[in-house]
């Protein structure tokens, strides 16, 4: 019998988180008797660490890959989509949390509300029963409303046709991180039924990022995938998401980097040139001049007055998270 939810989580040197998630995944498997209803895939992108011990220690649980040689995070996200074998996927990041039940609240979701995407919140309250519901609402809605975050892999479970037909035309996007993103879009574009969860499910550990080179994927890659999508026939959507984008992740972070707050590990690279193909003109380029250059005693009154417009707008445009 075909399972309902395939469960995908690449992984790559961390051991520790992944044998956390798959601890709360085998809980909530045996509460909920969903054995027969979910798959759960790991692909090891040839960790170095003891990453296959862990995955053997859960051996009646999961399904393990493991490639012979690294090859790329994105390329892995793709690989986990073909070997899925469930109705609807859901690949979670390995150091991500997520709630006792919410495996639970999919396969309940997925049962009544036979959806095409569901984008489950990283913010919000945590409602404490298992009937908890979701809002619908359209996809140019949940792009406009999600926005940026509809990058976060974690949050989104989304009906396997949709995204298996995508994969091959993804591949263009291999090496940029996000050709998981061009999968995920093309395949909200595609959907009729979308929902964003009524509460809380995941917890994001955004601390542990790095290892990429950060201006290059998140003002550029993210672009170049959108630009390819039906989406960017609306350009005002498009010049929402670029506002958002500079707005909640670029500035925060740049300003994280000045202050010297540590969790990051992000490669070097060149930030104004990697800015620079949708971000190096007007007032992005001025203002990240200050934040990447300008001097510290100016940065704090500029991040404070930044943080402030953030807040006001994103209530203007409902946004969710």
């Amino acid at each position: 019998m075909k399972k309902i939810l395939s469960i995908c989580i690449p992984t790559f040197n961390r051991r520790n988180y992944l044998d956390k998630l798959l601890e709360n995944v085998q809980q909530q498997l045996v509460k909920y008797q969903l054995q027969d209803d979910v798959e759960v895939i790991v692909s090891d992108n040839a960790s170095e660490d003891d990453t296959p011990a862990v995955a053997q220690k859960y051996a009646s649980v999961i399904r393990y890959n493991r490639n012979e040689k690294n090859i790329g995070p994105d390329a892995n996200f793709l690989l986990l989509f073909g070997m899925a074998q469930g109705e609807y996927i859901w690949l979670p990041g390995d150091d991500d949390e997520i709630r006792m039940d919410t495996i639970a609240y999919i396969v309940k979701s997925i049962r009544e509300l036979k959806f095409d995407f569901l984008y489950l919140k990283t913010e919000g309250a945590e409602i404490d029963h298992l009937q908890r519901g979701a809002e619908q609402m359209t996809n140019v809605e949940l792009l406009t409303r999600v926005n940026i975050f509809t990058t976060f892999m974690t949050s989104q479970v989304i009906r396997a046709d949709l995204i298996k037909e995508q994969v091959e035309s993804a591949r263009v996007f291999l090496g940029g991180f996000m050709a998981y993103y061009k999968v995920f879009t093309e395949a909200l574009w595609n959907s009729k039924k979308c929902y964003v969860s009524a509460g809380k499910e995941i917890f994001a550990n955004a601390d542990n990022t790095g290892n990429y080179l950060f201006y290059k994927v998140w003002s550029q890659s993210v672009f170049d995938v959108l630009e390819t999508t039906p989406f960017a026939r609306d350009r005002k959507l498009i010049a929402l998401i670029k506002l958002r984008m500079y707005l909640d992740l670029i500035l925060p972070i740049t300003y994280k980097l000045r202050s010297g707050t540590r969790g990051f590990y992000f490669l070097s690279e060149d930030p104004k040139q990697s800015m620079s193909k949708y971000f190096g003109e007007g007032l992005y380029s001025a203002v990240f001049r200050i934040y990447f250059g300008g001097p510290k005693w100016l940065l704090f009154p500029v991040n404070k007055a930044s943080r402030i417009v953030s807040k006001l707008h994103k209530k203007s445009i409902n946004g969710v998270l």
